[in-house]
């Protein structure tokens, strides 16, 4: 870390990103549970986290291969640094509105002293394992 970057501006970096903070995730994720009845591991639904503050944006990235009019559009969330939130967590957001959004599951993640950005894909309702 560079001298200039005091714990006590990283502090202050983190206060000030949190105050825009409106909107409330759930984080899922699924486990291997044993079924007492069938004698087998079977994946079941956790919450890892409840109702963390955050921050949903969207990022438009390179025109997509073909059509140079066609952006392609990524999920991103805002949130504290200290949630631990693997690869294929799926997130679920709450707006200030009280809309509820499904933003899918994340593929990527970027880790900060002051908060992190996770990535995500869009959620494929057809495809699911959540109910």
């Amino acid at each position: 870390m560079e001298s200039w970057i005091t714990p006590e501006l990283i502090a202050l970096k983190r206060e000030v990103l949190e105050s825009i903070y409106h909107h409330r995730m759930t984080v899922y994720h699924h486990e291997n549970v044993l079924n007492k009845d069938t004698g087998f591991n079977e994946p079941q639904e956790i919450i890892l986290y409840k109702n963390e503050p955050c921050r949903g944006s969207t990022q438009l990235s390179n025109p997509t291969i073909g059509n140079p009019k066609e952006f392609d559009k990524r999920l991103r969330i805002h949130c504290a640094p200290e949630l631990d939130i693997p690869i294929g967590a799926h997130v679920v957001v709450t707006f200030y509105n009280d809309k509820v959004q499904d933003f899918g599951h994340v593929s990527s993640a970027r880790h900060y002293s002051d908060h992190q950005v996770l990535i995500m894909n869009e959620f494929d309702k057809d495809n699911a394992n959540y109910a």
